[in-house]
């Protein structure tokens, strides 16, 4: 009860930019006693769209729990610009985690830049058959001219692995 009423008025405060509401939600996503209280503040600051919160964003990238990585992620590809793509393009180069890559592919691709989508055509190529396949999916969704570029290239120098991808993509 209290709890939520709380997390309402923290999420309405942020939405209206106050910088000291902004503050006490970012402190609760860093340090907040529980996880889903953190993921909570995490959600707030993303409906912020304030590229001003992608520190915040980056940091909880190296959080330990997976779900705090994940709200990082979609907080990133919401609130979009150059910091939060930045961190996006590296998310997705360099990580051990499979599922916290895949999910940067896909944040990626939400961001629509040019730069999201060179690095989604060179994840395509992508040693783990899931990200290329990934990329090549979120390629498509994102910028359906590049992607389909990328498949006549893959086409014509006969590239089996992209042509399977692209096959199960028109399959969908």
């Amino acid at each position: 009860g209290k709890r939520v009423a709380i997390k309402l008025i923290e999420s309405s405060l942020a939405q209206e930019g106050d910088p000291l509401a902004l503050k006490a939600v970012s402190d609760l996503a860093k340090n907040g006693k529980s996880v889903n209280l953190r993921a909570e503040a995490m959600q707030a600051l993303a409906q912020t769209n304030d590229p001003k919160m992608a520190s915040t964003f980056a940091s909880a990238l190296k959080d330990k729990d997976a779900s705090i990585r994940r709200a990082a992620l979609s907080g990133l590809s919401a609130i979009g610009g150059p910091e939060a793509e930045r961190v996006l393009l590296e998310a997705t180069r360099n990580t051990d985690d499979k599922g916290l890559r895949l999910q940067a592919v896909r944040s990626l691709g939400r961001l629509g830049s040019p730069a999201a989508a060179a690095q989604l055509e060179q994840l395509a190529q992508d040693k783990d058959p899931s990200v290329a396949s990934s990329a090549v999916y979120t390629l498509a969704q994102a910028a359906p001219d590049r992607a389909a570029a990328l498949a006549d290239r893959a086409m014509a120098n006969g590239d089996a692995k992209m042509r399977a991808s692209v096959v199960q993509i028109a399959g969908n």
